[in-house]
């Protein structure tokens, strides 16, 4: 333990030595403090970012199975309709655009199917109100429709909600290369890219209808791979 005489000493060193380095010590705050704010700003743009919540909302959400009229392997062949009224909001804490959107679902225990991309409808999705006479027009999530012209938005601010159809058709299969049914419905799970590459995911149950059932929605469901395919076989070359 130092003596007072010696304790007073190395104080007023150190006063002195503070005292005629002023500037350098307002530099070295100053930059510590930079710093200090620049490393928290990253953590602060880091920790901002969207999250997408998803919903599936009754209407047009719904499964079909459609055959295509060939054999595969000598067995019929098929195709899996989906349609979801998808409802998409952003609990984040940063906008962004919604990007590629697809779906799969296991079609027996340990396999599945993914459908990458959406298919373009050939007409709009719509249901006939009773009591008013009249014909609900549903919006296309990221697809123009028909009648208006319209889609939904697609950008997404903070706290922001978004309501629209999207539509896919599977690759040709056959037996039992179809959704799981489970009490009437299938396990489908959706997966939504952001603008910044994340991905969000959400599982939704979907109702298996009958092909007529779905063409109450959609006079041309399960018609556009077939339709596309049967253009291109017409096509000279």
């Amino acid at each position: 333990m130092g003596t007072p005489a010696i304790d007073q000493l190395n104080f007023d060193s150190l006063f002195g030595w503070l005292n005629a380095n002023q500037g350098v010590l307002a530099v070295l705050i100053f930059g510590a403090s930079a710093a200090f704010a620049w490393f928290s700003g990253i953590i602060s743009a880091l920790r901002r970012r969207p999250r997408l919540k998803i919903e599936a909302t009754p209407g047009p959400t719904l499964y079909a199975v459609v055959p295509t009229g060939r054999d595969l392997d000598g067995k019929p062949s098929h195709r899996t309709c989906i349609s979801i009224y998808l409802h998409v909001a952003n609990a984040g804490s940063a906008p962004t655009s919604i990007g590629n959107i697809s779906v799969g679902f296991r079609w027996r225990a340990f396999s599945s199917q993914w459908i990458r991309h959406q298919c373009v409808a050939l007409a709009d999705f719509q249901a006939i109100l009773r009591e008013e006479g009249e014909t609900k027009i549903y919006p296309f999530l990221t697809q123009k429709g028909f009648i208006t012209g319209d889609s939904a938005n697609t950008y997404l601010d903070i706290g922001e909600i978004t309501n629209g159809v999207i539509y896919f058709e599977g690759t040709e299969a056959w037996g039992a290369c179809l959704p799981l049914i489970r009490r009437g419905h299938a396990a489908i799970a959706v997966v939504i890219e952001d603008a910044f590459g994340g991905k969000h995911r959400q599982r939704v149950e979907v109702p298996y209808v009958s092909l007529q059932e779905a063409r109450k929605y959609n006079p041309r469901f399960g018609e556009s791979t077939e339709g596309a395919r049967a253009f291109s076989e017409s096509q000279p070359g």
